[in-house]
């Protein structure tokens, strides 16, 4: 099955999830650049076959676009926050929408109530994979590309990453 996992990284904007503040709706937040993660699940194994970065001009236009005929979209705070934001400058198909599962929604689904300090993909990889989690170590000649917060929390301990490929 193939599977997109995405993050996206805001320009502007309150924590998206708060830390003890009041944060601002979404629908506020301009949307810097998102890290796409595409990997497929043979129902034993994750491979991930590609990432992509994607900032510089009108990246929510170019994140949606980037995700159409996505089969599975997953991301953390994906419906609750990223797609809200995008969907204040551009169209966000409910073709899309259907195709969507938000990590943070489905964590306070499955626990019946909200986290009260936070529910972050660290404590979330932490519980569920007993192992911190590791961004991408990104090759200087991609500058920028290593601050992606793509979602590499199911990569194995000490796997690197370069622009395409998963080593």
């Amino acid at each position: 099955m193939a599977l997109t996992f995405c993050d996206v990284d805001f320009d502007r904007g309150s924590r998206a999830h708060g830390r003890g503040v009041a944060p601002a709706p979404p629908e506020g937040w301009v949307i810097g650049r998102a890290g796409l993660v595409q990997a497929e699940w043979s129902g034993a194994k994750l491979r991930v076959t590609e990432q992509e970065l994607i900032e510089g001009p009108r990246p929510a236009s170019r994140l949606i676009n980037a995700l159409h005929g996505k089969r599975l979209v997953i991301g953390h705070g994906i419906l609750t926050a990223d797609f809200r934001a995008a969907a204040m400058v551009t169209d966000v198909p409910d073709s899309l929408l259907k195709r969507t599962v938000d990590t943070l929604a489905f964590a306070h689904r499955i626990r019946d109530k909200r986290y009260p300090t936070g529910c972050g993909l660290d404590a979330l990889a932490k519980a569920n994979l007993r192992d911190p989690r590791t961004k991408s170590a990104q090759p200087p000649s991609a500058p920028g590309f290593g601050r992606a917060a793509a979602c590499t929390a199911c990569l194995p301990s000490g796997a690197t990453t370069t622009r395409a490929r998963t080593r």
